[in-house]
């Protein structure tokens, strides 16, 4: 069977190697069709044994004039020269693209999303309602996305939930030395309560959420001013850049409006985010809009989340067992949360943390996640009548 990957970017989506690799070892040859041949992702895929070709589409960043020839190009591109027996597509513009590429050459599209943003457009929404039907199964990485594709009518016997998978030796480390050694650096006491939020910032989007930052740094910053004005103690460890120019603009807007809360520590883009989830106490996420996101890594590192009740959080961040659920953008519900949190001591913390950790492990089992989703992908291509 041959199997072609289209994805987006040649930065972000390096979870998707893991899970095509399962299929080359199965005996299955594997192609990625990226943007381009160099860069994080294309590295891991080569890493791994499988192929990287450019994609004829989507054409990133060109206008939507130029698309339609690209998609003719991409046709061609998976149909003969490549001779894919089926198209697996991550994110949604490639979802886009290789859904109308493939349309009526019986070569079986498979979808698989990764967070609900697109959804959030009325106009996106309701045109999903009938392009599902371009594909022959979508794969959810978390309930919320299985359940919004179930409200846009896609059948259960087309669905399938498969989180995105965590390899085990991401958390295989020495967390009580990358404690110390990083409250050291960043000269926080060994007994200070410490809250991380990891997100890029990126620029508000215009068509969803009012124009606002979707990853909540602005909820957060005045939650945290308002913990600290009411005699709240800690330090707040911000660790993301900004993602692209439109991102670092944004980040700038906010470090100028926000330098002044106390505490705030802008760490700004980390190799390595696993020193600062060692050093917090409690990992923060209140976004906007989120698929499953941060707290499933903190929970891996052994640390309880803060979340807003958006997306997939709340299958990770159960209230009051994992972490705390709060509403979005309420910065009183946030702000009280965060000093619950300091004030609930190291027992309670401790037990949630234990239970974070066990629900990670059984959303993100990457082997087993790896195995789900491959069956997936030669159940679709088996029934194809190509």
């Amino acid at each position: 069977m041959k199997v072609a990957v289209l994805v987006k970017t040649v930065e972000g989506a390096r979870w998707s190697v893991s899970p095509a690799a399962e299929l080359r070892r199965r005996g299955h040859q594997v192609v990625f069709a990226l943007p381009g041949t160099e860069g994080g992702l294309p590295d891991r895929v080569r890493a791994a044994g499988m192929d990287v070709v450019v994609a004829e589409a989507p054409l990133m960043g060109a206008g939507p004039l130029r698309q339609p020839a690209a998609l003719r190009r991409l046709r061609r591109q998976l149909v003969r020269v490549l001779g894919a027996d089926v198209v697996v597509s991550h994110l949604f513009a490639s979802a886009l693209a290789g859904r109308l590429a493939l349309a009526g050459t019986g070569v079986p599209h498979v979808h698989m999303s990764h967070g609900p943003l697109y959804l959030e457009n009325p106009a996106i929404r309701a045109a999903e309602r009938v392009l599902w039907h371009l594909d022959a199964h979508h794969i959810g990485s978390s309930g919320a996305m299985v359940q919004a594709y179930r409200r846009l009518g896609m059948p259960a016997d087309r669905l399938s939930l498969i989180p995105n998978g965590i390899p085990p030796e991401w958390a295989d480390v020495a967390r009580d030395r990358l404690r110390q050694e990083a409250r050291e650096r960043l000269g926080i006491g060994e007994n200070t309560f410490v809250g991380v939020c990891l997100a890029l910032f990126y620029a508000p989007k215009r068509l969803v959420h009012r124009g606002r930052g979707i990853k909540g740094h602005d909820v957060l910053l005045p939650a945290w001013a308002e913990y600290r004005r009411r005699g709240g103690t800690g330090e707040l460890l911000l660790v993301g850049g900004g993602f692209g120019p439109g991102g670092e603009e944004y980040r700038a807007e906010m470090q100028a409006t926000f330098g002044g809360v106390p505490g705030v520590h802008w760490i700004g883009q980390a190799p390595d985010v696993r020193p600062y989830l060692a050093a917090a106490d409690v990992n923060i996420a209140p976004s906007l809009s989120e698929n499953i996101g941060s707290p499933s890594e903190a929970a891996f590192m052994g640390l309880p989340s803060i979340a807003s009740n958006v997306g997939g959080l709340p299958e990770v961040v159960v209230d009051g067992w994992t972490g705390w659920l709060v509403e979005p953008n309420d910065v009183d519900a946030l702000s009280f949360a965060i000093e619950h949190a300091a004030g609930t001591g190291p027992a309670v913390l401790a037990r949630r943390a234990a239970k974070a950790h066990q629900r990670a492990h059984e959303l993100h089992d990457e082997a087993a996640n790896d195995i789900a989703w491959a069956d997936v992908v030669e159940q679709v291509a088996a029934r194809s009548f190509r």
